[in-house]
């Protein structure tokens, strides 16, 4: 395969998740195939390629002769969604407990070094990538291609009430969910498997009860936060 296709789609691909991920394109919004090309500077085909990806991911949704739109959520989808992570989640930490080498397990640690300082700086964006990193990297620990792919593929359809969850919280709400990071970290060290299973559920747990209160699975409330967030 020549690269610079490629290299095009892959680029298109991340730019329009990134987009979509973090309301930049709100749910419900129409994607204009051309409007994208010129946005982007790239050509149809890499675009349209792109948008084939989301659409397997279920960020975006192609109707045949109306177009294509960023996908909606909602609350069925999304307990469904906790329901598999919670699956996944607390198998993956419980055997990396046991197998994970020492430096993987550093490497998960050093992912919140600079959290302290973007959480005052309401940097969500970038917090949400260490979340990403983190819990994706304790499925990768298991070197399993299988798990990875499901894992990867169901944290990128909750990632947008992520966003929309941490950016209605205080601060202090933040520390306290990267303060849940760091106890399945220092159950990791341990060697504990049974208390990092334990505390991963616990992290989701949290997670589905914020999300439900906010009630973050609606339309209106992913606009109202789109127009508000203005700092990505």
């Amino acid at each position: 395969m020549n690269v610079a296709p490629k290299l095009l789609r892959d680029k298109a691909y991340a730019v329009l998740k990134r987009k979509i991920v973090t309301l930049e394109f709100a749910v419900g919004r129409q994607l204009i195939e051309h409007e994208l090309c010129d946005e982007l500077g790239i050509g149809r085909t890499p675009v349209r390629e792109a948008l084939q990806r989301l659409a397997g991911e279920k960020l975006v949704t192609i109707i045949p002769r109306r177009g294509i739109f960023v996908s909606d959520i909602n609350i069925w989808e999304l307990q469904r969604l906790i329901e598999a992570r919670l699956m996944i989640d607390t198998y993956c930490v419980r055997t990396a407990a046991r197998i994970a080498s020492p430096s993987q397990i550093r490497a998960l640690r050093r992912l919140f070094d600079p959290a302290a300082e973007w959480v005052a700086e309401r940097r969500i964006a970038e917090l949400l990538e260490i979340d990403r990193r983190f819990h994706l990297g304790i499925v990768d620990i298991l070197d399993n291609p299988f798990i990875s792919e499901t894992a990867e593929k169901i944290y990128d359809q909750m990632v947008r009430t992520w966003f929309l969850s941490f950016s209605r919280r205080t601060n202090e709400e933040i520390r306290e969910t990267l303060d849940e990071h760091l106890a399945i970290i220092e159950a990791l060290e341990a060697r504990r498997g049974d208390t990092a299973e334990r505390e991963v559920r616990r992290h989701l747990e949290s997670y589905r009860r914020k999300v439900m209160q906010q009630g973050v699975s609606d339309r209106d409330a992913l606009q109202r936060v789109a127009e508000s967030v203005d700092t990505f």
